[in-house]
């Protein structure tokens, strides 16, 4: 079993609050081929025409995924795009792979979840039963500070 750990400010490929609605998200419950997909889609380098030509990984989000989800390979992936020896679509390829292998629990409980709608909807509403306890025991610590009934 595989943990994550995530540097936000890496992950955040765009700091805009609406990028959900641009499509260019990745669900960390996402399959196989979902990811794939997502990740295909991401911008790399923009001065790169050939899959030979030297690359420049720093203006690239996939490099910058690669060093959160792959970091045993993220220096030798940035040497061999700098010398042109591995393309976008092979670097792609290779991160959806590594982040699969690492999302795969989630993604096998969320398929299993996705299945169990009674009991998702007993947790939830558990949780904002308790919720609502802390709620009722915050609101009144405040209205006793100000002193409100």
């Amino acid at each position: 079993r595989s943990t994550v750990s995530i540097d936000a400010s890496l992950v955040a490929c765009t700091v805009c609050a609406e990028a959900k609605s641009y499509g260019n998200t990745i669900p960390f419950g996402a399959g196989p081929e979902e990811m794939w997909e997502r990740i295909r889609m991401m911008t790399t380098d923009p001065q790169r025409i050939k899959k030979t030509d030297p690359g420049h990984p720093e203006v690239c989000i996939v490099y910058a995924f690669h060093k959160v989800f792959n970091p045993e390979e993220y220096e030798e992936i940035g040497a061999r795009c700098r010398a042109g020896e591995i393309g976008c679509v092979e670097c792609k390829k290779r991160l959806a792979e590594k982040m699969n292998a690492l999302l795969a629990d989630i993604h096998t409980k969320r398929e299993e979840l996705s299945k169990k709608p009674e009991y998702i909807k007993e947790v939830l509403d558990y949780g904002a039963q308790r919720a609502r306890k802390e709620a009722e025991k915050t609101m009144a610590e405040v209205k006793t500070a100000m002193n409100v009934l």
